[in-house]
C-alpha cells in the first residue's frame, strides 16, 4: 500500500512513523531541504531513537498514491489541493487540519475525503525527528456515501498502539475538536505554556472555562460536557507545547484564524473573551514579523 503523508509538521511525522507498518509511506513536503532529510535519515522518533525509512518528495512532485493524509494547516490547504488533483483525483483523502474551514472543502469533493482529529501530542525537533508527547484518540468521519471505504482504510491501518477509531458525525465531531483548540490553543501561546497550566494555574484554568463557555454557545455543545473534555486533553497532552504557541515561537502564521476567528465569524452574540485572545495572538504573529491579513 502506497501511503502519503502531506506535510511533513509534528502530526505528518507522527503519521508516517506510526503507519509505516502498512506499507511505503512518501512524504511531500515545501522546502528542498526538508525532502533531502527524510531521504537520508527518515524519520526519528526523539522518545526512543527508532527510525523508519520513508520516501520524500516536493508536493510539484507527488505521485498516485493509495491514500494521502493531509497534514498541512488549515492555511496551507489552497496551496497543496491542486498539486493533489494532478495525479491523485481519485485517491482518497484524509484531512487532518485544527478549525472547521475543510468541512466545505470535503463537502464539494468528487473523491473519498475525511476528516480527522487527533489527540495525540507531538512536537517537531528537526526537520526528520518529533517527540511524542502524549497518547489520545484518533477519530475520523465520513459523507455517509463513503462509510464502507472508510471502514476498509481504517481495518488496514489502524493498530494495537495506533487506533483509529470511526465517528458518525462529522459535523459534531470537529464542533468537538474546535471547542478543545479555542481553549488550549490561544491561552498556552499568550502565555507561553504547557498545555498542563492550564489545569494547574487557577487563572489560566478560570479563563479557559470562559473560553468554553463562549466556544459552546456558537458550536451548540453542552459546556458541561466540553469543560470536562477539555481538562482531559490538557492533562493527557499536558507536557506538549500547542501548535499554535509552537508557530509563536518560530515567527510563523498560526491557525489563529481558523480556531478563534472561526468562533468569532459565527458568534451571534459578543464573545468577549474570544476576541481578546484572538486579538492578543495577531499581536503576537506583527511583533515577530508575520504579515496581517
Amino acid at each position: 500500500m502506497k501511503i502519503g503523508i502531506i506535510g511533513a509538521g509534528s502530526i505528518g511525522m507522527l503519521f508516517g512513523s506510526r503507519l509505516s507498518f502498512a506499507g511505503e509511506v512518501t512524504f511531500f513536503v515545501r522546502r528542498s531541504e526538508q525532502a533531502e532529510a527524510i531521504q537520508k535519515y527518515g524519520i526519528v522518533r526523539k522518545n526512543d531513537g527508532r527510525q523508519i525509512a520513508a520516501g520524500a518528495a516536493l508536493f510539484s512532485e507527488m505521485d498516485k498514491q493509495d491514500c494521502l493524509f493531509v497534514c498541512v494547516k488549515q492555511h496551507q490547504l489552497e496551496d497543496v489541493l491542486p498539486w493533489i488533483q494532478r495525479k491523485n483525483a481519485q485517491t482518497p483523502l484524509f484531512f487532518i487540519q485544527n478549525g472547521m474551514g475543510h468541512l466545505e472543502i470535503i463537502k464539494k469533493m468528487q473523491q473519498p475525503a475525511f476528516a480527522g482529529v487527533v489527540e495525540h501530542g507531538s512536537i517537531v525537533v528537526n526537520d526528520y525527528t518529533y517527540r511524542h508527547t502524549g497518547c489520545g484518540a484518533i477519530s475520523f468521519a465520513s459523507e455517509h456515501v463513503h462509510k464502507q471505504l472508510l471502514e476498509k482504510i481504517v481495518s488496514k491501518l489502524s493498530s494495537q498502539d495506533f487506533q483509529f477509531q470511526i465517528r458518525s458525525d462529522m459535523l459534531f465531531m470537529l464542533s468537538e475538536k474546535l471547542a478543545v483548540n479555542a481553549v488550549i490553543n490561544p491561552l498556552t501561546a499568550i502565555f507561553d505554556v504547557d498545555n498542563g497550566q492550564i489545569l494547574h494555574n487557577t487563572h489560566l484554568n478560570c479563563l479557559a472555562e470562559q473560553l468554553c463557555e463562549e466556544a459552546c454557545n456558537v458550536l451548540g455543545l453542552e459546556i458541561r460536557v466540553m469543560w470536562d473534555r477539555v481538562m482531559e486533553v490538557a492533562e493527557k497532552t499536558s507536557a506538549n507545547i500547542s501548535s499554535m504557541r509552537k508557530d509563536l515561537h518560530e515567527n510563523r502564521k498560526t491557525e489563529n484564524d481558523a480556531i478563534s476567528g472561526y468562533i468569532l465569524k459565527r458568534a451571534k452574540k459578543n464573545a468577549p473573551y474570544t476576541a481578546f485572545v484572538w486579538r492578543a495572538v495577531k499581536a503576537m504573529e506583527q511583533k515577530g514579523g508575520v504579515s496581517c491579513d
